[in-house]
């Protein structure tokens, strides 16, 4: 995967837009103890995981998993979740997603602030 290149697609604004404000990187553990490495993007509104499904398939060609979760007398959770320890990592380190709690420390990857202005656009 060349990242220079992945970097230069409109469409990458778009995900990491999205993933910034609705996704997250979790710090989990399996049953025997192992890292896992969990890629999610939760919402309301179905049309917006597909969509966040979608550009994750466009730009990683690997597809996840879509699932719904009902909650009382709340809207019904739609969940993007893919484990990838490779694509876990160019988020973290390549696009400067945090993992785990981001609430306090997320910020805009800074090359979105000088790349063009059509990705800068997506992304906001």
């Amino acid at each position: 995967m060349n990242l220079d290149s992945l970097k230069q697609r409109p469409e990458l604004g778009l995900f990491l837009g999205l993933f910034v404000g609705d996704g997250g990187l979790s710090f989990k553990h399996n049953g025997e103890g192992y890292r896992i490495y969990p890629i999610s993007f939760y919402n309301t509104n179905i049309d917006l995981v597909e969509l966040f499904h979608s550009l994750f398939f466009n730009l990683f060609n690997i597809k996840g998993n879509i699932r719904s979760r009902d909650r009382k007398n709340k809207l019904k959770l739609w969940e993007f979740e893919k484990y990838s320890k490779d694509i876990y990592a160019i988020l973290n380190q390549e696009f400067e997603i945090p993992y785990g709690k981001k609430a306090l420390n997320v910020k805009i990857p800074s090359f979105i602030l000088s790349s063009s202005d059509e990705i800068k656009k997506n992304f906001f």
